[in-house]
């Protein structure tokens, strides 16, 4: 049973404000978009990794690596202009690139969210193997409102228990995820039109899959989007050294 891992690392972040797309800023003296590597290759070292790159960003990308030494065995490969289709482009790298067997699986993480930790990782892709799919959640803290234009009451307000939020990485059976990537894209389906923002929407979007497993994800697995929230990666990357 193989495990790919795709990283993905293609987009510009755009929110950030910053000429540097996010992926490629340092964090503790290392770009960002090599913590993650490392940590999925520290707990399988055979993994089969590819990272997804702009198209601009793949140029110079022998010379990262050799600046800050990331000798890990990878591939890369160039993004799309969405994430999904980012994922997508790599699914089909790897399925031109191996013979796939039944239950081979993949995970699936966002490279801007470097503090992912071994042990969720390794929880993941156990529960995957045996179930199909596996993703982490976290419990929602703030209130949840839903504003509606052109109604008297346009702030309605939701019970956040109702509600999870989804992080990566969100690990599944290669062939499965892949089936219904491939038909995404063949039928030229809008998948903002369908709601279809991550890759576990995805999975459950046209077979009869057993649901995913929900595995309590971690609080510090944050998402490198603002300003505020690279601040704030030294202060997590501190508190999680002393946590060990």
């Amino acid at each position: 049973m193989a495990h790919y891992v795709l990283i993905l690392a293609a987009g510009i972040g755009s929110r950030l404000n910053n000429k540097t797309p996010k992926q490629f800023l340092e964090l503790r003296g290392v770009p960002i978009v090599f913590h993650s590597p490392r940590k999925f290759h520290e707990i399988d070292s055979s993994a089969k990794i590819y990272i997804g790159l702009p198209k601009v960003g793949g140029a110079n990308w022998t010379q990262l690596c050799s600046k800050y030494n990331f000798t890990i065995d990878h591939s890369i490969y160039s993004g799309g202009q969405t994430r999904l289709e980012t994922v997508f482009l790599g699914l089909k790298k790897i399925h031109q690139e191996h013979r796939i067997a039944q239950h081979d699986i993949i995970s699936i993480h966002d490279a801007a969210r470097p503090f992912i930790q071994t042990n969720l990782i390794q929880e993941l892709t156990n529960t995957a193997k045996k179930t199909g799919g596996a993703i982490p959640v976290i419990k929602l803290k703030d209130s949840l409102r839903i504003k509606k234009r052109n109604c008297a009451k346009d702030h309605i307000s939701k019970n956040r228990d109702n509600y999870i939020i989804t992080q990566t990485p969100q690990v599944f059976h290669l062939d499965k995820i892949f089936k219904n990537y491939t038909r995404l894209f063949n039928d030229n389906i809008d998948a903002s039109l369908m709601g279809l923002f991550d890759d576990a929407s995805v999975y459950g979007l046209f077979h009869n899959y057993p649901p995913l497993s929900m595995i309590e994800g971690e609080e510090s697995n944050i998402k490198i989007t603002t300003q505020l929230d690279y601040i704030l990666s030294e202060k997590i990357y501190q508190f999680l050294k002393r946590e060990k």
